[in-house]
């Protein structure tokens, strides 16, 4: 088989496997064998071999202790649980345990916690599937380039049509794209979440509405600014009356 169409097959097995969809989560609690039947099932794309055991009961005991999840309750995992497990399977790929700690801490934090809002953490999985959805759409089309790029590059330095180097240039281009993709990663999780400093993720702090009668209570109006008053006008000056002029008496009346 040439290995352009095995490339293409391993791709379409890869695309088209078995993947953890949120609508695949049970709704009910599992206990720890029903959890790794279901995980290995979900994983089994990744097996290298039939026989292979994706995930351990050893695994996910140690993941509880070194507080990657929470702890089962009454010995039962939740759908919450298999998100988190899901996700610490694809981070074992690229970091190391205690990376991972720090990574996780804030999710078991709040998972944990009485007081704050919850994560949803269904939501945050489905987003993240709906990325890798896209990705997984491309990757036999940006396979395709690639492989036609070094076929160019090969015939410029004429070692073309050599089946081994067009392999080999495959390999290591993969291996440089997932490096470059792991030191972005490694940056991110080193800066953000390991580094001890200020708080550099910025909060929303939502204003709580309070409700009355089940109705949103209207906001109190402000009140109308103060108008100054004109000044008073000073009365005006008050005018003496005249006095009034005493009649003269006649000579005839005096006699």
């Amino acid at each position: 088989m040439r290995y352009e169409e095995y490339i293409k097959n391993v791709v379409d097995e890869f695309v088209n496997g078995p993947q953890t969809k949120i609508d695949d989560l049970p709704e009910f609690e599992l206990y720890m064998d029903q959890a790794l039947t279901y995980m290995n099932q979900k994983l089994s794309v990744f097996k290298k071999d039939k026989k292979d055991v994706i995930m351990t009961k050893t695994m996910i005991n140690n993941y509880t202790k070194h507080k990657l999840i929470p702890a089962p309750i009454n010995k039962k995992y939740s759908k919450d649980h298999l998100i988190l497990l899901n996700m610490i399977y694809y981070l074992k790929r690229s970091f190391q345990m205690d990376e991972i700690r720090k990574l996780m801490k804030p999710l078991i934090d709040n998972y944990n916690s009485e007081f704050d809002e919850k994560i949803d953490f269904s939501g945050i999985y489905i987003g993240m599937l709906e990325v890798q959805k896209t990705e997984r759409e491309n990757m036999l089309k940006t396979v395709r380039s690639d492989i036609e790029n070094i076929k160019t590059s090969l015939s410029r330095v004429n070692l073309s049509d050599d089946d081994m180097l067009e392999v080999f240039m495959m390999i290591m281009n993969l291996v440089r794209k997932a490096d470059s993709q792991r030191y972005l990663a490694e940056r991110l999780l080193d800066e953000y979440f390991i580094k001890p400093s200020t708080q550099k993720f910025k909060k929303v702090k939502r204003p709580k509405i309070k409700f009355d009668n089940k109705e949103k209570a209207a906001p109190k109006e402000k009140p109308a600014p103060k108008v100054k008053s004109a000044p008073k006008e000073k009365p005006a000056p008050k005018v003496r009356a005249a006095k009034k002029a005493v009649p003269l008496k006649s000579e005839d009346q005096n006699e």
